[in-house]
């Protein structure tokens, strides 16, 4: 049964956001498959690719710590404990969206590049990926 959903996204990956949110604010572990289907199904009729919603959840499981990848394949929503903003952090949530964008630039519909083209743009993106992840890692 499709949920019918009156909202307007700035997006698509906005709008599968919303959903994936929408179906692990019960705080349980949900598979992949699952949150798939609950995307698919409160779409109401929308094609979104396997590619969308694999994106969409990486990019929120960046951009909000409360979601989380808890083993292969399993994601929820886990309470988010209070603490004190430390003003570097906007500097981290910079590096965090710029991975995001990053690895949604790299999702390119392959059927218009030859093989080389292919791999030079996904070993570009990796290595600029991993220069930022490095940062996000390394202690201050």
């Amino acid at each position: 049964m499709a949920l019918i959903n009156q909202r307007n996204f700035s997006s698509n990956a906005d709008e599968i956001r919303f959903y994936i949110k929408q179906f692990l604010d019960d705080g349980t572990e949900k598979s992949t498959n699952e949150i798939h289907e609950h995307v698919r199904n409160a779409a109401a009729g929308k094609d979104f690719t396997q590619a969308m919603i694999a994106g969409a959840l990486n990019d929120l499981l960046v951009r909000e710590d409360v979601y989380q990848r808890v083993r292969r394949g399993m994601y929820q929503k886990t309470q988010q404990v209070e603490t004190q903003e430390d003003p570097l952090d906007k500097y981290d949530l910079v590096l965090k969206d710029t991975i995001t964008r990053l690895v949604n630039a790299s999702m390119t519909d392959i059927r218009t590049l030859t093989p080389d083209t292919f791999l030079q743009e996904q070993t570009k993106a990796k290595k600029y990926i991993d220069t930022l992840q490095q940062l996000l890692d390394e202690p201050i």
